[in-house]
């Protein structure tokens, strides 16, 4: 599968990733300088990126996610115990709702 971005399938300028003046032939670097496209200026030690407020949120709430167990352990405890000490009582209406939606989705 596929997707494709409108106006950036066939850049103007060719990609030039790493090899140098001593790239071999067919390299990326080799067929920008047969094409006379310009090349593109070396990063500075001066560049910088900067990150969002937001972004760095995201960044958090996806390490928060990463190391949560998705687990509700006080849920499970509670269960548990109702299971153990023979009170857990099954709603057998919302059991058959949602084996038949379960069902219904399937088709």
């Amino acid at each position: 599968m596929s997707n494709k971005i409108g106006g950036y399938s066939s850049p103007s300028t060719p990609l030039v990733t790493g090899g140098g003046p001593s790239a071999g032939a067919g390299t990326a670097s080799n067929a920008a300088s047969t094409t006379n496209a310009p090349a593109p200026a070396a990063p500075s030690a001066g560049d910088t990126a900067t990150v969002s407020s937001v972004a760095v949120q995201l960044a958090k709430l996806g390490t928060a996610v990463d190391q949560s167990s998705g687990v509700d352990s006080a849920k499970v405890a509670s269960l548990q115990t109702a299971i153990n000490n023979g009170t857990y009582q099954v709603n057998a209406q919302s059991v058959a709702d949602k084996l038949l939606a379960t069902q219904n989705e399937g088709q």
